[in-house]
């Protein structure tokens, strides 16, 4: 029946419409909270990392208290830490010394690698993929 295929497109439109509709209110809160997690990240920069501790001893205690145990968790949690690293990198975090980071990564991903877990070992992977390529595009900019 062409009037019953006609009110079923009809309704298909007006779902598509109301989720089109609830997916740009949403994408907008997620922009307005990522705005305002953003400023409060900038804005606390100053406190993030102790100056009283080694200048090396920062990083390493930085990596193995909160990046690696998360890097292996999930996929997610891979591409977050990357891209968490490369924020600090990027808000200038004082005290906090990207280059050491990036070598204690790429020093320690051995052994890393060889205990874990298969499923964590994909995951630092991950980790490693997206850390390599945030470096990869550094190296070949002036």
């Amino acid at each position: 029946d062409p009037k019953a295929k006609e009110k079923d497109v009809k309704k298909w439109k007006e779902s598509i419409t109301l989720d089109l509709d609830k997916l740009e209110k949403e994408r907008k809160k997620q922009v307005e909270n990522n705005k305002k997690v953003m400023t409060k990240i900038s804005d606390d920069k100053d406190s993030l990392v102790e100056k009283d501790k080694s200048y090396k001893a920062i990083p390493c205690f930085f990596l193995q208290t909160c990046v690696f145990p998360r890097c292996v968790q999930s996929p997610e949690d891979a591409v977050f830490c990357a891209r968490f690293v490369h924020l600090l990198h990027k808000i200038k975090t004082p005290n906090l010394s990207t280059i050491l980071i990036y070598n204690m990564i790429i020093t320690t991903f051995g052994p890393m690698v060889f205990s874990r877990t298969e499923q964590e070992a994909k995951h630092f992977g991950k980790f490693l993929s997206e850390t390599l390529h945030m470096l990869n595009r550094w190296a070949s900019t002036e």
